[in-house]
């Protein structure tokens, strides 16, 4: 048997499209820690990671498409739920420190009449 304990604190601020602002998040693995910072500046997303002592910078530049992986269950519903629909964007992903291309298509929804938001179609 074997014992894991992780824990992450994570601040995401996002645009108005869902896009990143900036986020911080902090990591703790079996008390190893790791703090990423990072912050879209003239469409590059621009990351600090310090961990172990260390800095290491990076940047991706498709930044100012780029959401937060914790993102990606809100998209669809936010952007509008249209059966067929399909959205194909960037994430940043703090766990691997990598931006990805998402793709998801919305199959089928249900509504509820216990949901008083409205949902953009």
């Amino acid at each position: 048997m074997m014992d894991k304990k992780i824990s992450l604190r994570s601040y995401d601020l996002v645009k108005n499209d869902l896009s990143i602002d900036r986020f911080e998040y902090d990591y703790d693995i079996d008390g190893s820690l790791m703090h990423l910072s990072g912050e879209v500046k003239g469409g590059v997303l621009f990351v600090k990671t310090l961990s172990g002592g260390q800095d290491q910078m990076q940047d991706f530049p498709s930044g100012t498409q780029s959401t937060p992986r914790a993102i990606m269950y809100l998209y669809p519903a936010i952007q509008g739920l249209d059966v067929g629909r399909t959205y194909e964007y960037q994430v940043y992903d703090g766990e691997t420190r990598t931006v990805s291309t998402v793709k998801q298509e919305i199959l089928a929804y249900e509504e509820s009449d216990l949901l008083r938001a409205k949902v953009s179609r």
